[in-house]
């Protein structure tokens, strides 16, 4: 009987043994989330042996050698409850983790999508001012230059017709009044076409150069700007993934030291057996 007993137990220890999965982790960073099984913390089975009422006159040494047991057991079932604790708090975290992480990435992509097309919009205005902006800007200066010109000689042509016709009539206060407004408005047309013609001159001079330095500098800025963009997706992918990587590691140290409790159990197991066999010795 004892020892179909021990067979018994022997048996259902070694079954315990293999049904303990090995927790394994890829270390590259895109194999990261999903690698990490569940760490499963083996039970601990219920000792018929030990549950059993001693008899009232049974000697010290087997009471003593049941509280050992007990003891053992109770201490089994404390790391066993501490392991499952610690399960589910690294299965938070990693999930935890791994939302953080695909977060930051999210808002790394649309950083470099923005600072990309703030670099192509950079560009083309580049581009677009050397084609055709430089081209349009002249010959809205030439014609505010031509049409300043024609006032001039408009302005200088009717003054002059003026004096003409009042050229006998000058101390006429009418003939003044009109001489004077007309004096009054070349002046302002002499000043609008000077005016015009140093905008003309300015072109080349300062208006395009530095036209053309502000956009190349935002081209600049853009493409650094891009460029920081990029470091800082691949730092937080570093960072997230260091500390992904960190959980794994503690669940793979809770694995090991899952597999050294099931071998504690099967210890326990056996030993509880061969004791049983031993009480049952003559």
């Amino acid at each position: 009987m004892d020892r179909c007993l021990f067979a018994v137990l022997v048996g259902v220890v070694t079954l315990g043994a293999c049904s303990v999965p090995t927790v394994e982790h890829a270390d590259g960073p895109d194999s990261l989330v999903g690698a990490a099984a569940p760490v499963v913390v083996p039970a601990i089975p219920e000792l018929a042996s030990l549950n059993t009422e001693l008899a009232p006159d049974a000697p010290r040494s087997i009471r003593e050698a049941r509280e050992r047991f007990e003891d053992r057991r109770r201490d089994l079932t404390r790391r066993r409850e501490d392991q499952q604790e610690k399960s589910r708090e690294l299965s938070l975290r990693r999930e935890e983790e791994t939302l953080r992480r695909d977060i930051a990435a999210a808002e790394a992509a649309r950083a470099i999508t923005s600072a990309e097309l703030g670099l192509r919009h950079a560009q083309e205005d580049l581009v677009h001012f050397q084609s055709e902006g430089k081209q349009k800007r002249r010959e809205e200066v030439s014609l505010e230059l031509r049409e300043a010109a024609d006032a001039l000689a408009d302005t200088r042509e009717e003054l002059a017709q003026l004096e003409l016709m009042y050229g006998n009539e000058l101390g006429d206060a009418t003939a003044e009044i009109v001489l004077e407004r007309t004096r009054r408005r070349l002046e302002l047309a002499e000043l609008r076409h000077g005016l015009a013609q140093e905008g003309f001159v300015e072109l080349d001079a300062r208006e395009f150069p530095r036209k053309e330095e502000e956009l190349e500098s935002a081209v600049v800025n853009a493409q650094v700007a891009l460029e920081n963009a990029r470091r800082e997706a691949e730092a937080s992918t570093l960072e997230h993934n260091a500390k992904l990587r960190a959980v794994l590691v503690e669940e793979r140290a809770l694995g090991r030291a899952t597999e050294d409790l099931q071998v504690e159990l099967s210890r326990l197991e056996t030993d509880i057996a061969e004791w049983e066999i031993e009480r049952g010795t003559p």
